[in-house]
């Protein structure tokens, strides 16, 4: 798997986790693409960072 990939696959798990434990939505949709929305922005804002350097 593509490492880049993998990494925001990753993020994205943490972060549902993370909603999943925080807050109590009744639809697992929300967390899924709430975690998505967090994983793509960390990983856009972490290219940048690292293309700046």
């Amino acid at each position: 798997m593509d490492a880049n990939l993998k990494q925001k696959v990753d993020l994205m798990v943490e972060n549902y986790n993370e909603l999943k434990n925080s807050f109590k939505w009744e639809n697992n949709l929300l967390k899924h693409f709430s975690a998505i929305i967090h994983a793509t922005i960390a990983a856009s804002t972490a290219a940048s960072s690292s293309s700046s350097s």
